[in-house]
């Protein structure tokens, strides 16, 4: 059983303004899931104009149904420059195209989403550290 290591962290700023304790907790993904009946979707590394509208239709408050039926969803993170960006594009300033243009230079980290129960059962914690 191959694993891919995944990382979440608490971060002192997060700590300072909510409270609690800077906290490192690092997860495994079995690799099975990748091959397993999940429903997947994963986005190339750097933004693209499919990954870009994904977001956006996510922080759409206007959805009221889910927007997919995957199980986990990999991509890029929407940091507060993509935000940016979105606002940009929901503004008409720049197309899709543009802005997905301008997020390429963009150092973005990856982000796994697990959605559903299903997926979760793939994921095992194997360290927490106080940072």
């Amino acid at each position: 059983m191959h694993f891919l290591s995944c990382k979440m962290t608490i971060t002192p700023k997060k700590t300072r303004l909510f409270g609690g304790t800077p906290t490192l907790i690092t997860y495994e993904l079995d690799s099975s899931a990748l091959t397993s009946d999940l429903k997947i979707k994963i986005f190339p590394e750097k933004a693209c104009v499919e990954w870009l509208m994904f977001v956006d239709a996510n922080r759409d408050r206007n959805n009221k149904d889910p927007i997919h039926d995957f199980d986990i969803v990999i991509g890029p993170i929407a940091d507060d420059g993509v935000v940016l960006q979105l606002t940009n594009l929901r503004e008409g300033i720049y197309p899709p195209e543009q802005v997905a243009k301008l997020l390429q230079d963009r150092f973005l980290d990856q982000q796994y989403c697990f959605v559903t129960e299903n997926s979760i059962q793939f994921i095992h914690k194997t360290n927490t550290q106080i940072v």
